[in-house]
């Protein structure tokens, strides 16, 4: 994934957003649920933004613990906000497990 910061926010891109966990983390704590996490879209109502940030690494379709777009392409993102400005010293990428891990770019 592509990886912006502005301002409070998080921004990823990639093909399709395939994202099985976010960590953003402050001095080793996930501040990742202090967000609000958002996609472009999502392809049901069980694969939403927020299942990136629900501390489920496990990556498994069958688990509903993917964030999933139904979109597709180089204008498909997927965002967190924070609801002030944080500190983030860095950020881990879990992608999924069962296949399309190679969907998710640097």
């Amino acid at each position: 994934c592509g990886v912006f910061r502005i301002g409070t926010m998080a921004v990823f891109d990639t093909v399709f957003c395939l994202l099985a966990a976010i960590s953003i983390a402050a001095t080793y704590e996930n501040i990742a649920r202090l967000g609000t996490a958002s996609q472009i879209d999502d392809w049901d109502h069980l694969r939403t933004a927020d299942k990136a940030i629900d501390g489920n690494r496990a990556g498994l379709w069958d688990q509903n613990s993917i964030a999933h777009t139904k979109s597709h392409g180089s204008d498909v993102w997927w965002k967190l906000t924070f609801p002030k400005p944080v500190y983030i010293d860095h950020i881990m990428i879990w992608p999924r497990t069962d296949c399309c891990c190679t969907d998710i770019r640097e």
